[in-house]
């Protein structure tokens, strides 16, 4: 039956079958004591084996070649479009920062532009203050009437806040309060008002007064 089958598998050539049946056969010739046939099924066995091994490992590594192939070409694709992104990153990034640098620039000189202008602007501002505060000094001096009238008009949150927070001040009061602002001294102050400097030191004492200052407030 065993040499049979053999015969069958042969001609199918199911060789696989056919070691199978080798192996099989010389432990039957084993079990019927016949050395030289068992060797010989045994020889077959080994050869036939050695065959489909080397098969196996030439069709196993013709895989594996195939498979690395694919994978080297796979990596060099793979590659190629990392470089290609990267170049567009950096393309694109050049070209991003090119444009935020000229658009800094641009803001940058309008900025420019709008500190030379407000430069410009502060410094005439400062001009018209100090002109008009020469001119404030100037009518203080001279006693002109119209001194309070201007000193409203260059300093009128000070104004509006002490008349507002306190209306028992009188125009005398508020003037004295103009001096002070001005950083007149006391003897300045007797000059213009036309007073003693004690007479101011005893206003100064009654507008402390009305203004509910201690005496370790500095005054000025």
């Amino acid at each position: 039956y065993l040499l049979s089958s053999l015969e069958i598998t042969q001609k199918a050539k199911l060789r696989n079958r056919d070691l199978e049946s080798y192996k099989l056969i010389a432990k039957a010739y084993k079990g019927l004591d016949n050395l030289g046939m068992e060797n010989e099924y045994l020889s077959k066995y080994s050869n036939l084996n050695d065959s489909l091994q080397r098969e196996t490992k030439t069709v196993v590594n013709t895989v594996i070649e195939k498979m690395l192939t694919e994978q080297e070409e796979n990596e060099r694709r793979t590659h190629r479009k990392l470089y290609y992104i990267i170049f567009t990153i950096i393309s694109i990034s050049v070209i991003v920062i090119y444009l935020i640098y000229n658009r800094y620039k641009t803001r940058q000189k309008l900025k420019d532009t709008l500190i030379n202008q407000k430069v410009l602007e502060s410094e005439e501002l400062k001009r018209k203050l100090d002109n008009t505060y020469e001119e404030l000094i100037h009518l203080a001096v001279h006693s002109d009437p119209s001194f309070m009238n201007r000193f409203k008009e260059l300093y009128p949150e000070f104004y509006d806040n002490l008349t507002s927070k306190y209306e028992s001040l009188t125009l005398n009061d508020m003037k004295l309060c103009a001096f002070i602002k001005l950083n007149f001294s006391n003897k300045e102050i007797a000059e213009y008002d036309h007073i003693s400097l004690r007479t101011v030191e005893s206003k100064k004492y009654r507008l402390r007064k009305k203004l509910n200052l201690s005496g370790d407030i500095d005054f000025n």
